[in-house]
């Protein structure tokens, strides 16, 4: 065959494949003299194909290839010329087809060049043509009339939008919610078809949902490329070990051979066939994660490692094989200690959760000896001497404890809570050693980083203080300035909610001479919690001329005048500004930097 043959046959085989198409008409012309395109194929959104159901038309290009040898196959490349390919994508993509003839007999292979598709070819262009990638076209179904119509709608929104792409990392970074969107018509025309199930079987292309200057919606591209996209779903299904219900919830995720991939928990992966067969596997392992999703984790597995069975929405799951058996003495020993662990922070109150991992040995002996003077109230012997109050660390938390030495000369530890004896500081004016609440040992680092403060117990103990030394609220309202310095780098909110607390209840005692600190002191945890109301204001600007210089620079930014919160800052001496810098306030400043340098 001449190449002229070649090019002809290759058409008519592109048409004759074409002319079973539900919603797709070929005009195509062996003959056509138009340059770098043979055609078109022509869309209809649904049967009869006639012009008021007109969808669009998507051009075409066709090659043929003659092969000595039967072509097997499922992909090949084909040299296209770097002009022909910015012709294309000037025009918004083109389905570009060869076809392989031999003897007989022959194969179609096609590529869908979408804007996004070719701007990739010529950017790695580095002669005068690309190689490009074509796949073979499989028998027809009513599948290539869907995938036909999605290739024209990427073209239609990708044209002219190749250059204004969004990155996916800054999606996923993204702390707002983000509309992402993709076609596949076949989910439309197909009912039973799911989306995992299309989406484990095609790549697609994403979409942002984004706005133009006037307010319309746009699509703009996410990424450069079509995207192989896993998703996996959550079922309600409830999972369980004999009568024991574990989880009721599950997660599926789709394979591209039809499989089924199935979740339960971390830990256990079911894989099952279009047959039916499954195959189940379990892996499990000390991940880093919560103490009490791993206890039950671990209870799950060491469960189903015992009786070989699991039940999902009551139907029976048997593990073939021994793998799990090398978990049972593993599972049962990391329970036992896991348990511990959870005793200990039980007695302990601790009110965050224990990232469970490896522990080091000093943390091992940590839990056991926390384990023995908390939960089993034994006396505890330490080679060096402890202080009343003290810290120790365990993965992710600060446990604040109390030690107390016995007539043995050994210890018993406890909560902060249940320290025996006067907690004092000194006042600087008298140098007498004045009682306060335990509270004041915390500090700023102290409330930052301690997991079992007892939020509660906070404004209870000034209370109590109060009764015996008033002037403990002076003490309070520097504590609580250190809960407010503590709670702008951890963001705990009932650290915040305990810091307004006091202030509400030392605004109450209504101490004429510190009435105004309080009030505004309460003023800046109100706006760490929300926008200050017109009423609230009003009340600082009525405030104002009745406040000290410092006092004044406070209400200012409180009231986002920054330019006036400048004014009054300058007025400071240095001292002053140096000490103005180490209070919760100037969170609030605007022009730190300014501030600081004059």
């Amino acid at each position: 065959m001449n190449s002229k043959q070649i090019e002809e046959t290759a058409v008519h085989i592109v048409g004759l494949y074409f002319s079973n198409a539900h919603t797709i008409s070929p005009y195509i012309s062996s003959n056509d003299k138009e340059p770098c395109w043979d055609g078109n194929l022509y869309i209809y959104s649904n049967e009869p194909m006639k012009n008021s159901t007109l969808y669009g038309r998507v051009p075409v290009q066709i090659k043929g290839r003659f092969f000595k040898d039967k072509v097997c196959k499922n992909d090949i490349t084909y040299s296209v010329s770097l002009v022909d390919l910015k012709n294309y994508m000037r025009d918004g993509g083109i389905i570009y087809f060869v076809v392989g003839i031999w003897e007989n007999s022959y194969k179609i292979y096609y590529a869908k060049l979408t804007p996004l598709k070719l701007k990739t070819y010529i950017k790695h262009c580095k002669r005068e043509s690309a190689s490009i990638k074509l796949t073979e076209l499989k028998e027809y179904s009513f599948d290539i009339d869907c995938e036909i119509r999605d290739f024209y709608d990427n073209c239609k929104v990708q044209t002219g939008n190749t250059d204004n792409t969004v990155d996916i990392k800054d999606i996923l970074s993204s702390k707002k919610a983000v509309n992402l969107t993709f076609f596949a018509s076949a989910l439309i025309n197909n009912e039973q078809c799911k989306i995992s199930e299309y989406l484990a079987k095609h790549t697609v292309y994403l979409y942002a949902e984004t706005t133009d200057g006037f307010n319309n919606k746009v699509l703009r591209p996410v990424g450069d490329e079509d995207l192989s996209i896993n998703l996996k779903e959550s079922i309600t299904a409830e999972v369980k070990v004999g009568d024991i219900v574990y989880y009721n919830e599950i997660q599926r995720t789709c394979k591209p051979n039809g499989n089924i991939l199935i979740y339960i928990g971390r830990s256990l992966r079911m894989e099952i066939s279009p047959d039916g067969n499954v195959n189940s596997n379990i892996n499990f392992k000390l991940n880093e994660t919560e103490l009490s999703s791993w206890i039950k984790e671990a209870e799950f597995i060491f469960k189903i490692a015992e009786t070989k069975c699991f039940e999902i929405d009551n139907v029976c799951f048997r593990l073939n094989g021994n793998e799990e058996n090398k978990y049972i003495d593993w599972c049962r020993n990391r329970l036992r200690f896991a348990k511990k662990n959870q005793s200990v922070l039980s007695a302990l109150h601790v009110n965050k959760e224990l990232i469970i991992k490896e522990f080091s040995q000093d943390e091992i002996n940590t839990i056991n000896i926390l384990y023995k003077t908390l939960c089993e109230q034994d006396e505890i012997s330490i080679n060096e001497s402890l202080p009343p109050i003290f810290t120790v660390s365990l993965s992710n938390l600060y446990l604040a404890l109390f030690a107390s030495k016995t007539p043995t000369g050994k210890y018993r530890i406890y909560s902060y809570k249940d320290v025996t004896g006067d907690i004092s500081y000194t006042d600087s004016n008298t140098n007498v050693p004045a009682k306060t609440s335990i509270y004041s040992w915390f500090q700023t680092d102290g409330f930052k980083i301690v997991s079992n403060i007892d939020y509660d117990d906070i404004l209870p103990s000034y209370k109590k203080v109060y009764i015996e030394n008033h002037n403990v609220t002076q003490r309070a309202n520097n504590d609580m300035l250190m809960m407010i310095l503590a709670y702008d780098e951890n963001h705990d909110d009932k650290l915040l909610k305990s810091s307004k607390d006091l202030c509400e209840w030392l605004i109450s005692i209504n101490e004429k001479d510190e009435v105004n600190t309080y009030f505004l002191n309460l003023m800046q945890i109100i706006k760490r919690e929300r926008d200050l109301t017109n009423e609230e204001r009003k009340e600082i600007m009525i405030k104002f001329d009745l406040c000290n210089s410092m006092e004044k620079l406070a209400c200012c930014l409180l009231l986002d005048n920054n330019e006036m919160a400048n004014h009054y800052f300058n007025q400071l001496n240095d001292s002053e500004k140096e000490f103005f810098t180490t209070l919760p306030i100037y969170h609030f400043f605007n022009s730190k930097l300014e501030c600081i340098r004059k």
